[in-house]
C-alpha cells in the first residue's frame, strides 16, 4: 500500500499548474508550475515544542529568559516544531531541520557566485516558491520554524553559477534540475553540486593596472554601481584584513556581552496601546518602493540588492513578483503586531562581518540579508513621521529632512553667538555596539510603541555575525550592523540623554546619532560634560574623553584649561591661526577662518586627485566617466559648500581641474572660452552639460541649503525636546516651500546666465544677481 505520508507524484516543470494536483499548503492561487507547490507532507498535523535554532545552551538559555516577565520584554508563543509525520523526499521531521542547518552553515562561507535570475517560466517558479517559503512563516504553519533557514538555503543552492563563462541557457538548464532535486528533497546532492563549483572559483589575482581598473570600473557602472566604482578608482576601498585570532579578539571587543537591565532608567508608565489595524498601510506597493531603493551586498545567503530588485520589481515575472511583495508585506505587518517566536527568524537576521583594515586598529562591516533590509527600510518609511515625532528635533539622525545640514547650521550659529564661550564635540566608544539592548527595547514601548514590537522581534536574542572563513560571532549588545533599522532605534533610545541634558542652564546641545554636541558658557559644558558621563553609560553611552573636543574662543583659554583640566578633553584654541583653531563637525568644521580654510583646502586637494583618476577613464569611456561625475563625484563637495560659508576661492583648484582636464576630454574641445565653459555649466535642460562651476555655485548651495533647513534650525536653536503632529507637520510644510523655491531659484538664476549670454534682457529676480 502506497504510504500517505509521502510527497505525491508532481508531473515534470510545465507552464500551467494541474488542476489535480493537490496542495497541501493551501496558497493563494497561482499559474506557477507544480514543481514548487508542495513538496511537504503530513502538515495537516502540529505539535507546539520550540524550534532550537542555534542549538547552544547559551541561546536557550537567553530563549528562556525573555520569555519570562523580569525581563521586561512581552512574552512570545513559540513556533511550532515539524511534526515527525511530515517527510520532504527522505527526511523527515527534525530530520529536516537538521540536514537544512548543514547546508545553511556550509553557505554562509561561500564566496558570491550567483547567476541572474532568468525570465519565464523557470523564474516565476524560481519566485513562487520564495512566496511560499514565505508563507510557510506568514501563516503559522507546522513548518513556520524552517521557513527563513530553508529560504535562505533555497536562494544561495539555486543561483550558483556553473562557471566564469556560462551563459544563459545553461542558467536555465541547471536551474530547472536544481528545482526538480529541491521539490525531491536531494538536499546532498544539491549541496555537492554547488560546493564543487565553489572550490573551482578561482582566486582573484589579476594586477590593478590601467586597463583593469578601466575594465571593472566600466563593469561596476553599466551595473549602475555608482559608488563602488568611484571608490575603485580613487582608492578609497580599505582591504578586508585575513582571519586570524588577533582579529578575531580585536572583532570580540567591538561587540561586548549583554550588559544587564538598568533597572533605574526603566520608564514604567503604561504602555501605550498600538491597534494593529494601522499596519494594514505596510502592502506590496510599499514594499516595492523600499526594494527599488534598497542597495549593497549581500548577507550571508548570497543574493545581493540587485537579485532582490529583479525578484521584486521586474515586469518580467508579472504576478509572481507582486505576490512575492505582498508576502513579505504579510510579514512585516506580523513582525510589527505581534511578539514571535525569535528562533525561526533567526535566519533572516544574521550578517555578514568583514574587518576592514582602519589603519591602525580595525573597522567591522557587517552586511544584513538583503531581505532584512527591504522589510526594515519598508517599516522605518511607514513609520517614519512616528520615529520623527518620538526624538524631536535635538536628535537628527531619525530622518529628519535636511537634518544634518541643519545640525552643522545651527552649532555654528550657537558658536558665533557674542555669549558662548565654547563649544564641546563629543564622541562615544564603540557607541552603536554598547547601546544597552535590553533597557532600550523596554524603554521603547514607551517612547515609540509604533515601533517597539517590530524592535523587540528583530532584537530580542542575539544575531550571528558570520565573518569570512565561517565561524561567527554574536551580536548581544547594541544595535546589530547591517541593519537599517539601527539608526532610528539608537535615536529613540538615546533621547533620555537629550532630556537630561537639556535642562542645564547656559548651554544648548545637538546630537546626530551618538555625535552630540553642546554650546555655551564654559561652566555650563562642565556640567553638561559631568552629568553625561553619569547618565550616559547606564543606558551604554560611554563618551571617550580622548576623542571629545573643547573648541574655545581665545579670551577664554586659561578658564577652559582650569575647568576641563584632569578630564582628558582634547582643548583647541579658537585663535591659535593654525590648524589647531577648530575641529570637524558632521563633514563640515567649527572654529577659526585659518582652520575652516585649511580644512577646506585638504578636501579639494583630495577630490582634484580624485578627479584626475576619472580623467584618466574618461579618455576611454568619456560617458561613463561623465555619469560618474554627475551622479557621483560631483556629490561630494555639494555638501561641504551647503554647509560651510565663505569658501568660494578655495574650490579655485578644482574648478581648475575641470576646465583643464575634465571637460576636454568630455567635449572633445581643448580650447573653449568662457562663454562656453558657462554654457557647459547650465543643466541639461537649458543646453548644458550640467558640469557647474563650484567656485560659482557655493554662495548659491549655501543660501539655498540655509533657507532649506530655517525651520529646523531655529527648532534646534530654540531647544524644543519636542514637536506636536500639528508642530511637526507645520515645519515640514515650510521645509517643503523653502524646497519648491530653492528649485524656482535655481532655475532663475540659470535663466539669468543664458540670458546674460544671450545678452538678452530677463526678468530674474534682482535679488539672485549678487549670487553670480
Amino acid at each position: 500500500m502506497e504510504n500517505s505520508n509521502q510527497v505525491p507524484q508532481m508531473p515534470a516543470l510545465s507552464c500551467h499548474l494541474n488542476e489535480n494536483t493537490h496542495s497541501l499548503l493551501t496558497p493563494r492561487t497561482t499559474d506557477l508550475p507544480t514543481l514548487i507547490r508542495a513538496p511537504f507532507s503530513g502538515l495537516g498535523q502540529e505539535q507546539t515544542n520550540t524550534l532550537d535554532y542555534t542549538t547552544s545552551v547559551t541561546q536557550n538559555n537567553v530563549q528562556k529568559s525573555v520569555v519570562t516577565e523580569d525581563q521586561s520584554l512581552p512574552v512570545f508563543q513559540p513556533a511550532k516544531e515539524i511534526p515527525a509525520t511530515i517527510s520532504w523526499g527522505s527526511f523527515k521531521g527534525q530530520e529536516i531541520t537538521d540536514q537544512l542547518h548543514v547546508m545553511y552553515n556550509r553557505i554562509v562561507s561561500w564566496k558570491r557566485n550567483i547567476f541572474k535570475i532568468p525570465s519565464g517560466t523557470l523564474g516565476k517558479a524560481f519566485i513562487g516558491e520564495i512566496t511560499r517559503l514565505l508563507d510557510l512563516w506568514i501563516n503559522k504553519t507546522s513548518m513556520e520554524s524552517i521557513s527563513f533557514l530553508a529560504l535562505n538555503v533555497f536562494t544561495a543552492t539555486m543561483l550558483q553559477k556553473p562557471s566564469k563563462t556560462s551563459k544563459n541557457r545553461d542558467h536555465i538548464k541547471y536551474l530547472g534540475e536544481r528545482l526538480e532535486k529541491w521539490k525531491a528533497g536531494k538536499f546532498k546532492k544539491l549541496l555537492s553540486e554547488c560546493e564543487a563549483i565553489q572550490k573551482r572559483i578561482p582566486q582573484n589575482t589579476q594586477q590593478k593596472n590601467q586597463t583593469h581598473v578601466a575594465k571593472v570600473f566600466t563593469r561596476l557602472m553599466l551595473q549602475g554601481k555608482v559608488a563602488a566604482a568611484l571608490r575603485w578608482i580613487t582608492n578609497n576601498n580599505s582591504q578586508p584584513l585575513e582571519i586570524s585570532p588577533e582579529v578575531v579578539k580585536k572583532l570580540k571587543t567591538k561587540h561586548p556581552d549583554a550588559a544587564p537591565l538598568a533597572t533605574g532608567v526603566l520608564k514604567k508608565d503604561k504602555v501605550p496601546i498600538v491597534e494593529p489595524v494601522i499596519f494594514e498601510n505596510i502592502d506590496a506597493e510599499l514594499v516595492y518602493k523600499a526594494a527599488k531603493i534598497t542597495k549593497g551586498a549581500c548577507g550571508p545567503s548570497g543574493l545581493d540588492s540587485d537579485t532582490w530588485r529583479r525578484i521584486l520589481c521586474s515586469k518580467s515575472f508579472g504576478k509572481s513578483s507582486s505576490d512575492a511583495c505582498d508576502s513579505i508585506a504579510r510579514a512585516c505587518r506580523r513582525l510589527c503586531t505581534e511578539n514571535v517566536d525569535p528562533q525561526p527568524i533567526a535566519p533572516l537576521l544574521n550578517c555578514r562581518l568583514i574587518p576592514l583594515d582602519k589603519n591602525p586598529g580595525i573597522r567591522p562591516i557587517g552586511i544584513g540579508e538583503v531581505l532584512r533590509r527591504i522589510m526594515g527600510k519598508t517599516v522605518v518609511m511607514f513609520l517614519k513621521p512616528e520615529i520623527i515625532n518620538s526624538v524631536g528635533p535635538l536628535q537628527l539622525s531619525a530622518g529628519q529632512e535636511g537634518g544634518c545640514e541643519a545640525a552643522c547650521h545651527a552649532m555654528s550659529d550657537i558658536f558665533a553667538e557674542d555669549d558662548c564661550q565654547g563649544v564641546l564635540l563629543v564622541d562615544a566608544t564603540n557607541a552603536f555596539n554598547s547601546l544597552n539592548r535590553q533597557t532600550a527595547l523596554h524603554n521603547i514601548r514607551h517612547t515609540c510603541p509604533e515601533f517597539a514590537t517590530y524592535l523587540i522581534n528583530t532584537y530580542r536574542n542575539p544575531s550571528k555575525l558570520f565573518l569570512p572563513d565561517g565561524n561567527h560571532l554574536l551580536s548581544k549588545e547594541g544595535t546589530t550592523q547591517g541593519d537599517n533599522c539601527a539608526s532610528g532605534f539608537y535615536s529613540i533610545s538615546t533621547l533620555m540623554l537629550l532630556q537630561e541634558l537639556s535642562l542645564i542652564v547656559g548651554c544648548k546641545n545637538i546630537w546626530y546619532a551618538d555625535d552630540g554636541g553642546a554650546g555655551g558658557y564654559l561652566e555650563s559644558l562642565k556640567a553638561w560634560w559631568d552629568k553625561l558621563l553619569i547618565i550616559g553609560p547606564p543606558i551604554g553611552y560611554f563618551p571617550n574623553a580622548t576623542k571629545t573636543w573643547l573648541v574655545v574662543k581665545q579670551e577664554h583659554l586659561d578658564k577652559a584649561r582650569e575647568l576641563f583640566d584632569g578630564t582628558g578633553i582634547q582643548i583647541t584654541q579658537e585663535g591659535t591661526g593654525d590648524k589647531s583653531g577648530g575641529q570637524r563637525y558632521l563633514g563640515a568644521a567649527i572654529g577659526t577662518q585659518s582652520f575652516i580654510k585649511q580644512y577646506v583646502q585638504d578636501k579639494v586637494a583630495k577630490w582634484v586627485t580624485e578627479l584626475e583618476e576619472l580623467c584618466k577613464i574618461a579618455l576611454t569611456e568619456p560617458q561613463l566617466a561623465y555619469s560618474a561625475y554627475i551622479t557621483g563625484l560631483s556629490k561630494r563637495w555639494t555638501y561641504v559648500m551647503r554647509t560651510i560659508p565663505n569658501i568660494a576661492d578655495l574650490f579655485a583648484p578644482l574648478e581648475a581641474c575641470i576646465r583643464s582636464s575634465f571637460l576636454p576630454i568630455i567635449v572633445g574641445n581643448h580650447a573653449f572660452t568662457d562663454t562656453d565653459r558657462d554654457i557647459y555649466s547650465l543643466p541639461t535642460r537649458f543646453g548644458g552639460l550640467a558640469v557647474s562651476n563650484p567656485v560659482e555655485m557655493c554662495p548659491l548651495e549655501y543660501s539655498l541649503s540655509r533657507k532649506a533647513t530655517q525651520p529646523l534650525t531655529e527648532a534646534i536653536l530654540n531647544q524644543k525636546l519636542t514637536l506636536s503632529p500639528e508642530e511637526t507637520h507645520e515645519m515640514n510644510q515650510k521645509i517643503k516651500h523653502a524646497k519648491n523655491g530653492i528649485s524656482s531659484e535655481k532655475t532663475l538664476y540659470n535663466k539669468y546666465k543664458l540670458a546674460s549670454k544671450k545678452e538678452k534682457s530677463t526678468d530674474c529676480d534682482s535679488a539672485l544677481i549678487p549670487l553670480l
